[in-house]
């Protein structure tokens, strides 16, 4: 869908952003181009909330870079856990601190046989499929004093793409929950920022 209909689709909700000339203190640097670009459009849209106008954003400006999980470290002596991710056919990389319960989580799936009875990983994994929908990938979004977030795509029933807020731990553990294992894609100005 091109950008100009993604902006047709936004209900017209949420918090107020005001004139379109208050939009390059609202957007983050990367997005001010791309929202300049469609001001004329934009400025029909008075009502549609911060949050929409930033994903719909992203989706037009986003450069995504599949990752692949290359390592993961467990410590019993520390509280925080690390997974390291690596960039598929390219050099960067960077790790995640994460807790011991998605650290176990994904290593049990990686080294070990399958539990007998379904752990909350599989639950969710489950319940995603059960509920007529498919887990397509999912994308570490950004990064926000220190700390990573990211969101899990999925497709609905009726073909629609949803995102689902997630801490890329949970979300990296589902991804390894499935056979093969999902993609895992990085916002490339996440990259820039770590690796």
């Amino acid at each position: 869908m091109p950008p100009s209909r993604m902006l047709d689709a936004l209900p017209s909700q949420g918090k107020r952003l005001g004139s379109r000339q208050n939009f390059p203190q609202l957007v983050p640097a990367p997005c001010e181009g791309i929202l300049a670009a469609f001001s004329h459009t934009l400025a029909r849209f008075r009502g549609v909330s911060w949050r929409r106008t930033l994903n719909l954003c992203r989706k037009v400006a986003a450069v995504l870079v599949e990752m692949e999980l290359s390592r993961i470290i467990i410590s019993e002596i520390n509280d925080q856990q690390v997974v390291y991710l690596r960039e598929v056919g390219g050099e960067r990389s960077f790790p995640i601190l994460i807790g011991i319960f998605e650290a176990t989580s994904i290593n049990r799936r990686l080294t070990a046989p399958s539990p007998p009875r379904p752990l909350t990983h599989d639950l969710l994994k489950s319940v995603v499929t059960e509920l007529g929908a498919e887990l397509q990938d999912i994308v570490v979004t950004s990064m926000v004093d220190h700390t990573y977030y990211a969101v899990l795509r999925v497709k609905t029933a009726d073909g629609e793409m949803i995102e689902v807020d997630s801490r890329p731990s949970d979300a990296i553990a589902l991804a390894v929950h499935h056979d093969p294992v999902l993609p895992i894609f990085v916002d490339d100005s996440v990259l820039q920022t770590v690796a």
